[in-house]
Parts: C-alpha cells; structure tokens; sequence
C-alpha cells in the first residue's frame, strides 16, 4: 500500500519510482497508446486557434478576397474584422470556463468544435463583410470554448510520467495550424473566383473535426469526475488508461489519493471565499498581477502584428501597398508566409530532455534565453528587411 500524497513537494520523482503496470514505452502499452492518441487529437484545439488565427492575414493577400470583403469596407471596420475573433473570445471567456467546471471538459469541448464547424461552413457560404464580421465573432466564443477545457483535459488525463512533456507540448501545436492556414491560403492564390478566399475558409473545419474524434478516444477528466462526486468512475479512468485496468496498482493508487486530497483542501478554502481574495494580501495580489502579465506577454509578442499587417494587406496601417516585404506579386509574397510558423515550430521535445521537467532547471529560467533568442530572430528579420528593401531602390534606379 502506497502511502499518500500529503505534504510531498516531490511528486514527479514519486510517480518516476512508484511501480507501474505499464510499458515503459507508451507506444508498445496499449492503454497509453489510446490515451495520448486522444490527447494528440486534442492538440487540434491549439492547431484550429493557430489555423484560425493566422488565417485573415493569408486571405488580406488574395486579390479575390479584397475585392469581395476588404475594398467595402474602411480600414477601421477591417481591423474590426480582424479583431473579430478576440472579441468573441474575450466575451466567452467566463462561460466558457463555468461549463466547464460544471459539465465537464469534454462536454465544453463538443459545444466549442460544434459552433466552430457550423460557423465555418456558414462563413465560407456567406456575402459582405458584415456576415463575415458576425460569423468571425461567433468563431471566437466557439475558440474560448475549446482553448479553456482542451489544456486542462489534456493534462489531468495525461499518465504522470508523460505530463511534463504534454503541457509543454500543447501550445506548440498553433505552429502547425498556421503552416496550414498559410499553406492553404497560398493555394487560394492559384483558385479563380470567390473560392479563392472560400476554400481556406471552409478549412477551418478540419482541426475541429479531428477534435471531435478525439473525444470518443479520451475520458472525461478524472479530477473533474472526484471533485462532482464521481470517484468511482474516476478511478476506474485512471486504471484502465494509467495501468491498464489494475485498480490496486500502486502509481494509481497514490494518484488518485493525491488528487482526492487537492480537492478536499481547496473545497475548505473556498468556503466562504469571494472575489475579494484577490487583492486581500500582498501575497494575492502579487498572484494577480503574474496572471495579467503572462496573459498580456502571451499576446504581446509580435503575434498580432505578424497576423495582420504583415503579409496581409501588407503594412501595418492596413493600406494596399506592401510595407514589410519589398514584393508586389501576391503569389511571391505569399509563399514566404508558410515559413515564418516553421521557424518558431520547436521539436517535440524528448520527456528525460525536456527542461521543464528537470527539477535543476525551473521553467523560470527558460524565459531569459528564449527572450533573448527571440529578440535576436526579430532583429535579424529587420536587418534583412532594410538589405531588401535597399537593394530594391537600387535595382529601381
């Protein structure tokens, strides 16, 4: 009998040496196979707001989407349409986290994949930049309902062993979703008509579809399945998937008592909690402040500039004339943009090399480097960018 979890700081060594009825291997176990199968498939919530949210800057360069959408409208309304998706996430943002809370990741993530797919195949049908701005802001409340639950799900279903490697992973997969979306934009280029700019539209069913698979694939999550009363269903998820149905395993065992001893603690800090907690001690209040700037950080890194101005409509003020790249041939132009996205793609990580999961190495100081590197990518861009545009005037005299 394993003994609990209480007052242990070092969890992760505790699941590397606790015994397993698992391979060591995840691929040769079929449990694990099944499970991270699913989680993969989660991933395409990550991917769809990557393909999503890159995918107005691929259809500013088609000329078939100017036309039909951009030339209607004023630059204010366009950047509104751009913003579009932000907003209906930033309005879905507290729904979006009560379900799933209430009715569990799974359920939260069909209701998000569902209106995105609905949305997608509507917005891809539609006319005139108004439906285009209505569909986008419904795409954004389906996006707030799969990015809440997905990394939650993802990482309380992953196997202990493999859980580091999973949260790392998760985000990483909005690279690919823009690779897609430039590629597909790209082949936009080549379609006469409206469908130029349709068919990458009506793409944006593909991410959320593989979701969809993935979720008969994946439990429900066992910490959310204890904290409503469902701890029986709870442990048989954690030994069918985490040892392969053996409800005395050890690993298992501390598992679940490690996450029936979390939610008893929180369930008596919360009783009589209230929104004040926030800002009531130094300690809160500096809490507070880390989860404001790490989501302005997030979204303060160059990514919505890239998504909007850069090889769109091409500058910054939204006019017709490109700013960034010295290339008038859309087609040119556009053929740089699947490469930006693969530049930031790191590799999946290895588990025993991941940093994040060393206890010598703290994700804290991972930040410094990976600032700096970035820096130093974004001043060589510019440094290029000056060369081109330089030799381009010389070429013109």
């Amino acid at each position: 009998m394993v003994s609990g979890p209480a007052g242990n700081s070092g969890g992760d060594e505790v699941y590397k040496n606790l015994p397993n009825n698992c391979h060591a291997s995840w691929f040769r176990d079929p449990g694990l196979r099944r499970l991270n199968i699913g989680i993969l498939l989660v991933f395409s919530s990550a991917t769809a707001n990557g393909f999503d949210g890159s995918l107005m800057n691929g259809l500013l360069a088609i000329p078939a989407f100017k036309e039909d959408l951009v030339d209607r409208v004023n630059t204010s309304i366009l950047g509104l349409i751009i913003a579009a998706i932000s907003i209906g996430g930033l309005c879905a943002l507290v729904p979006a986290g009560y379900v799933s809370d209430k009715w569990g990741r799974k359920i939260c993530l069909a209701i998000g994949t569902s209106l995105m797919i609905a949305t997608s195949i509507v917005q891809a049908l539609t006319s005139g930049p108004w439906a285009f701005l209505a569909t986008k802001i419904i795409l954004g409340v389906g996006i707030a309902f799969i990015l809440i639950p997905a990394p939650a799900l993802s990482t309380e279903t992953a196997h202990p062993r493999n859980r580091g490697m999973v949260t790392a992973c998760f985000q990483t997969a909005f690279y690919w979703g823009a690779i897609v979306s430039a590629v597909a934009t790209l082949g936009g280029l080549y379609i006469k008509g409206s469908w130029a700019w349709r068919m990458p539209v009506m793409m944006q069913i593909l991410f959320p579809s593989l979701q969809i698979l993935g979720l008969f694939i994946i439990p429900e999550s066992p910490r959310f399945l204890i904290a409503n009363g469902r701890k029986e269903e709870a442990l048989n998820v954690l030994a069918k998937f985490h040892a392969n149905g053996d409800k005395h395993d050890a690993l298992v065992v501390y598992e679940y008592s490690e996450i029936c001893e979390a939610i008893e603690r929180e369930a008596a800090f919360a009783t009589g909690s209230t929104w004040k907690l926030f800002i009531s001690t130094p300690g809160n209040r500096h809490r507070l402040l880390i989860c404001l700037l790490v989501g302005v950080m997030i979204q303060w890194a160059g990514n919505g500039i890239g998504k909007s101005a850069t090889f769109g409509s091409g500058n910054i003020t939204l006019t017709r004339h490109s700013l960034v790249l010295p290339i008038s041939n859309p087609r040119k132009r556009r053929r740089y943009r699947p490469r930006l996205p693969s530049y930031d793609q790191p590799r999946p990580p290895n588990l025993e090399r991941n940093p994040c999961t060393r206890r010598r190495n703290r994700r804290r100081t991972l930040w410094p480097p990976s600032t700096v590197a970035h820096q130093r990518h974004w001043h060589a861009l510019r440094i290029l960018r000056h060369h081109s545009s330089e030799r381009r005037v010389r070429q013109e005299r």
